[in-house]
């Protein structure tokens, strides 16, 4: 959980690949998300899937792996990480 929290907050802004094991189904995908908030075990955020203007919760624990990317975003709403 603290590797996921460090990732996103010292990528502020900027996009993160994360593989993921969705909690309806137990499936493991991977998205490209556009994180705002951290609350909890809850990473709120956008991904490239389902558009930006789709607010979504990933479970920080439910998340494998998690990469940085390079690509900015112009955020929507204020990022609170």
């Amino acid at each position: 959980m603290a590797r996921v929290k460090k990732t996103v907050r010292n990528n502020s802004g900027k996009m993160v690949e994360i593989v993921y094991n969705k909690k309806t189904t137990g499936e493991t995908v991977k998205r490209t998300v556009r994180p705002y908030e951290i609350d909890g075990n809850v990473l709120w955020g956008t991904d490239t899937i389902h558009g930006a203007g789709q607010i979504h919760k990933f479970y920080v624990d439910r998340i494998q792996s998690i990469q940085p990317t390079d690509r900015k975003f112009k955020p929507r709403w204020e990022i609170d990480l």
